[in-house]
This record gives structure tokens, sequence and C-alpha cells, in this order.
């Protein structure tokens, strides 16, 4: 019978998870540099795009937008999301804390939704 789970050398590992986007396709990522210098450069935007903070982009494209997350913080219906739980606690703290008049001023990051996607709080 096959494992299903096959084992790989830790150095190989390390090696794959550690990659940037340019290392797997040189050509998209210099293609996506290249879109990301346009918008920057770029007085008006189509109705259709978009542009925004380098660090919603990061955040978006992060591990946190991998995890989907059900229920409340520190009573999920599974384990593992320990690190979720703080990034949302803190979130809602920081949502509590910026009052309408303060909203542009207010220090906001990325949280999960309930349904994992990554929102401005």
């Amino acid at each position: 019978m096959l494992d299903s789970s096959p084992t790989y050398p830790t150095q190989e590992l390390e090696r794959v998870f550690t990659k940037e986007l340019g290392d797997w396709d040189y050509n998209f990522c210099a293609l996506n540099t290249q879109e990301l210098h346009s918008k920057q450069r770029q007085n008006e935007l189509f109705a259709s795009e978009k542009i925004t903070l380098r660090a919603v982009m990061e955040a978006k494209g992060g591990v946190m937008a991998n995890k989907y997350v059900e229920g409340c913080p520190s009573r999920r219906y599974c384990g593992g999301f320990d690190i979720s739980d703080v990034v949302e606690v803190q979130t809602i703290i920081r949502a509590k804390n910026c009052s309408a008049a303060h909203l542009s001023t207010c220090n906001r990051i990325p949280a999960l939704s309930a349904s994992g996607s990554i929102r401005g709080a």
C-alpha cells in the first residue's frame, strides 16, 4: 500500500517554501511588476481598475489569505487557528477604537472575515 503523505528532505521543503514568485515564473513576475509600476504612475484608472497600498497587496496575497475560519476567536470548530484568533481580536479592538470621525487617521490592518477573505477593519 502506498503512503499518501510523501516525505521530502527538509532542505528541499525549505527551498520550495522560500522561493519567491520570480523564482517560479520570472516572466509573470516581471509583467506583474511592470503593471504595478504602470498603475503607480497613472493619474487616472479605468472603472474596472484598482490600486491599493503595497502592504494591503502583501496581506491579500499572504499566508492569512489561505485561512478559512469559522466561529468566534478561541471558540473555533477545529484547532490550528491560534494566530488567526490573535489577528481577529486585534482587528476587532482596532475597529472599535475607530470612530467615524477619526476613520481616515486610524491605523487599519487587514483582518480575516468569517469567510476567510481579507478585509480592512
